[in-house]
This record gives structure tokens, C-alpha cells and sequence, in this order.
């Protein structure tokens, strides 16, 4: 393995493995880029997307909702993917349960099918289109339902998401 840096004009001669790593790792740099550049693309910059990892006990659509918990990697884990370009969260279903585990105001939408256990995209803040289920067609905003993740409730009296562009109808 390669120790420090290399002076100008110093040998330099790399044994197949090292180059093999610093290769892996500049693929792995330009993929998590491409990954942020497709996520700014697709969602724009106002929405905060990050990392989930489906702790639900089922799988989840797309557009579903999860409660979020404690990040995944915390700042004594490891300081410097903490402090990266998106968080990262457990997510669980949606549950009354204030506390520790879940919260009902503490929600974000995820971007993908996301299988139980699997680690994939969240909206924690912004515009993001989700599944509601219209209880009136005069609601404005949604909250999470306890024991569901494939949509949010519309509710008149305010909550945790607001919708901005409703199908008319109920249900």
C-alpha cells in the first residue's frame, strides 16, 4: 500500500491492487455525485432528499410515507459521512406513539419502492408528489396514519405536509 505523498520526481510505480482501489474509489466519488446531480434533476433543489433505511416490517411504494427516527450514521459513527451532502434516517411506520421510536409529526415521503430492511431515497422537506387519501375535498393538508405507509390523510384543521395541487374527489 501507497503511504503519503509522492515528491516530484520520485518513482512512482504502483502495485495493481493500490491502483485497483484508488480506481473503486473514484467510481464511487463520481456515483454518489451522479446520484445527487439525478436527485436535484428530478426533485430541484428546495426539497431535502436523503437516506432511509425501511425499518417498517413491509415494503413501501413509491411516494409512500415513513416516520424517521435517528440518523443511520451518527456524528460517533462516523463524523465525516454524518456531515455529507444528505441525511440519512431509520424510518418506521407511522404510529400515535410520541417518544424515542416514532412520531407522527416527524415524516418523510419516499421517492422509490422501497423493500423492508433496504436503505433508499426520502423527502423531508419540500415539494414532493405522495399518495393522500381526499377524507373532504376542502383539505389542505395531510398527516401520516397510524399503521400505514402507502399515503397520507387529508385533514382542515393543519398538519404535517400541505397539498398543493389535489385530485378532486374524495378518497
Amino acid at each position: 500500500m501507497i503511504e503519503g505523498h509522492l515528491l516530484p520526481g520520485n518513482r512512482f510505480q504502483p502495485r495493481a491492487s493500490d491502483w485497483n482501489t484508488l480506481v473503486d474509489v473514484g467510481r464511487e466519488f463520481q456515483s454518489q455525485l451522479l446520484d445527487q446531480r439525478i436527485v436535484q434533476e428530478k426533485f430541484g433543489r428546495d426539497a431535502t432528499i436523503g437516506l432511509v433505511r425501511n425499518n417498517s416490517g413491509a415494503n413501501v411504494p413509491a411516494f409512500g410515507v415513513l416516520s424517521i427516527r435517528a440518523p443511520i450514521i451518527t456524528p460517533t459513527n462516523n463524523l465525516a459521512e454524518f456531515r455529507g451532502l444528505r441525511p440519512n434516517v431509520e424510518g418506521y411506520e407511522p404510529s400515535e406513539a410520541e417518544g424515542d421510536l416514532v412520531s407522527p409529526t416527524r415524516f418523510g415521503i419516499v421517492t422509490e419502492p422501497l423493500e423492508d430492511g433496504a436503505v433508499g431515497s426520502i423527502c423531508v422537506a419540500g415539494v414532493v408528489p405522495c399518495q393522500v387519501y381526499m377524507v373532504a375535498e376542502s383539505h389542505r393538508f395531510a398527516d401520516p396514519t397510524d399503521g400505514v405507509t402507502a399515503y397520507l390523510e387529508s385533514n382542515g384543521t393543519g398538519g404535517g405536509a400541505q397539498i398543493l395541487w389535489p385530485n378532486r374527489g374524495s378518497g
